[in-house]
């Protein structure tokens, strides 16, 4: 798990105030994942707005091999990521998911472990509230991050991340290649 440099950029500053507006679109979500939930955990409910659809997550349709742009936003987040990636100096081959993710502080327990996909990939976490929510990443030696407003992290492999105490915790996830 790294911290990246958030370049902060008036792009950056524009996608923020509008995922934190009341006027953004949230979409609920029954929970975190589909499946078994280990013990300590809780499958908490949550709001998203998917601005990129994962490959292979299109429910009873055939099986799908590439993302699927689903949001206005989708543009901005390009230009945002790429900016990140650029000042980071990042290659990326390809984005397999981008989403806004609101979760409340609804328990003290965290949500399921989880990968992102069943296959090989990078997730990256922009924090855009400073309510808390750690985020814990289980692969070769078990590392975590106590976020910040406007933080940005990247890590690989199994993860869970705890509901903030207060607020909201309002998140970008992004997973690449």
């Amino acid at each position: 798990m790294i911290q990246l440099n958030n370049p902060l950029t008036e792009e950056y500053n524009i996608l923020k105030k509008e995922i934190l507006s009341p006027n953004f679109p949230w979409y609920w979500n029954e929970a975190t994942i589909d499946g078994n939930v280990s013990d300590g955990m809780e499958n908490t409910p949550h709001f998203g707005h998917v601005v990129v659809k994962r490959p292979n997550d299109y429910g009873d349709e055939s099986r799908c091999l590439f993302p699927k742009v689903t949001s206005q936003y989708s543009e901005i987040c390009n230009l945002v990521l790429n900016q990140i990636f650029d000042f980071n100096e990042i290659k990326v081959n390809c984005v397999y998911r981008i989403s806004f993710n609101l979760t409340l502080a609804l328990s003290d327990k965290p949500i399921p472990k989880h990968y992102d996909h069943n296959f090989p990939h990078k997730n990256l976490l922009i924090y855009f509230s400073n309510s808390g929510g750690k985020t814990v990443c289980l692969e070769s030696e078990k590392k975590s991050h106590d976020p910040k407003e406007d933080e940005i992290i990247v890590f690989e492999g199994l993860h869970y991340h705890y509901l903030p105490k207060t607020d909201r915790r309002v998140v970008l996830v992004a997973t690449y290649i």
